[in-house]
């Protein structure tokens, strides 16, 4: 583009009177656009915590941050014809946070960039989940009204109890499962979930959660925790896991990573 061959100070009074939608649009015509808009505007763009991308029913992709309230229309063609690529946006790479509201039509192929997102925040509530979690690679992911098979966390479960995946993952939040289709006992069965003495007998698993919202003052984490009443140890190298299930909820937390790491005392009073 021929106005990127003016002088850095001109370039930086143009960029200075753009908002961020503006910039946000100016930055899709090239990588060298992207790459001098970053480089000029690196400390105003700092306040941007988080970009927002949502699919809507009328295929376009709705653009929103926490530092200008707008919606961009970056597309007028379905979705369902053409591959649809996140931008890293000002260098805000997509391993920072992702959430996906609406509806997913079909399955994500197997190289999709969701699955290496470290932060994943899914709201489909006509969607399966099952090929998200089976396939994720990252630290969180947290499930809101998407639909579950119950052998979908048996097998994740199992592959994680077995040390043959989901190395890097540390929580899991499944909440509002349609149709109530987990049944405790059977998969406490199923996967050798030990249990803390009797139900009543339980703990407090805290951690902290990434999060795209203002919550409590803070734009970026929230505390969550939950009471657990059973636990899994990894086979090849004795991590612990808490979990709790429900008929339409499953929570899991891997005990190096939380919080309150002092309940890990407690396995021992029940082994």
């Amino acid at each position: 583009m021929k106005f990127l061959t003016f002088p850095t100070l001109i370039l930086k009074d143009i960029f200075a009177n753009l908002t961020l939608e503006q910039l946000l649009i100016l930055s899709l015509c090239s990588k060298r656009t992207t790459y001098v808009i970053s480089a000029i505007q690196g400390r105003q763009l700092k306040k941007v915590e988080y970009i927002f991308y949502k699919l809507t029913s009328e295929d376009q992709i709705i653009v929103r941050s926490n530092w200008e309230t707008f919606n961009v229309k970056l597309s007028t063609v379905s979705l369902k014809d053409n591959n649809i690529i996140p931008t890293e946006l000002f260098g805000m790479k997509r391993e920072e946070y992702v959430r996906i509201c609406g509806d997913l039509n079909g399955k994500l192929t197997k190289n999709s960039g969701l699955f290496t997102t470290e932060y994943l925040d899914v709201n489909c509530s006509k969607t399966h989940g099952d090929d998200i979690l089976l396939g994720f690679k990252g630290i969180s992911i947290r499930f809101q009204d998407t639909m579950f098979h119950a052998s979908t966390i048996t097998r994740f479960l199992n592959a994680w109890k077995s040390g043959k995946g989901f190395h890097n993952l540390k929580f899991v939040s499944i909440a509002g499962i349609p149709g109530r289709c987990l049944d405790k006992n059977k998969l406490t069965e199923n996967v050798g979930i030990n249990s803390l003495g009797s139900p009543e007998d339980t703990l407090e698993v805290k951690w902290i959660e990434r999060t795209n919202g203002a919550v409590e003052g803070n734009r970026n984490w929230r505390d969550r925790s939950f009471n657990a009443n059973q636990y899994l140890i990894r086979d090849n190298d004795g991590e612990v896991a808490f979990i709790r299930v429900t008929m339409f909820s499953f929570d899991f937390a891997v005990w190096s990573a939380l919080g309150n790491p002092e309940v890990i005392d407690y396995i021992d009073m029940y082994n």
